[in-house]
């Protein structure tokens, strides 16, 4: 690939959950993105970029929803076509 194009790349964040740590999110995954949260049980909201050094999050119980946007790109030449994520799960 030319000098100065980026190559494609696919990234996924995923969530756990485990009922022995209520209120509790771990993201699995980590990219180069911020994953922005809102607990709708409790009102509850948060911004997360998940990397290897990131903890659980203190997100509460209850449903939480999220949307993905991609971070720090902006500055590399090339075209960049960013799909944002979207996600939903439960919390105990």
């Amino acid at each position: 690939m030319p000098n100065g194009f980026l190559s494609p790349v696919y990234s996924q964040v995923t969530v756990r959950t485990d009922p022995e740590a209520p209120g509790i999110t771990e993201f699995a995954e980590y990219c180069v993105c911020t994953v922005h949260w809102r607990n709708l049980t409790t009102g509850a909201a948060g911004a997360v970029s998940p990397s290897r050094f990131t903890g659980p999050v203190l997100t509460g119980s209850g449903t939480v929803v999220t949307v993905l946007t991609v971070n720090g790109l902006s500055d590399r030449v090339g075209v960049l076509t960013a799909l944002p994520g979207a996600g939903t799960w439960n919390v105990p």
